[in-house]
């Protein structure tokens, strides 16, 4: 369903016309072309998701998310109330010569509320960045980071990598290809 205020500019949702009643977007969302969206997705009011974003399935964007161009959201991602990513290093007004390098959020991956995803980092599977981070690096899977700048706060693994294994077997992510 999509809110009579939401702005959507040609995003896939055609390709999946069986799951288009399980897509929800909020009020005042604006979506760009060229956006790729999956099956049982909320994105939240107020967020911004720029062009050429792929978007996977069971994903939730909380209000007023920031996602630039060219994201990739995987498989059951969480990002929180006012994440930013970002994909440019050297923002500039007005020249030509930008070098985009968009965030990777792997599956199952989570992003606190406030949390800033700087250009070109990949959040690692089922990784949690903590509320008002600022990440520069690579989060490796199964790890909790926070802080500014955010560093490695604790590792998951021994904990949750049986689980997350059996529900992502069925789940494959889409880095390689598009959702279907």
């Amino acid at each position: 369903m999509i809110e009579s205020s939401a702005h959507v500019d040609d995003v896939d949702l055609r390709r999946y016309a069986g799951y288009s009643k399980r897509i929800h977007i909020w009020h005042h969302a604006n979506i760009e072309h060229d956006v790729s969206i999956g099956k049982d997705t909320v994105v939240g009011s107020n967020v911004f998701i720029g062009r050429g974003t792929r978007i996977g399935n069971e994903v939730r964007i909380q209000h007023g998310a920031f996602i630039c161009r060219g994201a990739t959201l995987d498989n059951g991602v969480f990002v929180g109330p006012g994440a930013i990513l970002i994909e440019d290093k050297h923002p500039r007004a007005g020249l030509a010569t930008l070098n985009p390098q968009p965030p990777i959020l792997q599956a199952n991956c989570s992003i606190g509320a406030g949390a800033i995803i700087m250009p070109g980092v990949i959040v690692g599977i089922n990784a949690v960045v903590g509320a008002g981070a600022v990440v520069t690096r690579n989060v490796p899977a199964y790890t909790t980071v926070s802080g500014i700048p955010a560093s490695l706060h604790v590792s998951q693994l021994k904990y949750v990598k049986r689980s997350v294994t059996v529900a992502t077997r069925n789940t494959p992510p889409i880095l390689s290809k598009s959702p279907q």
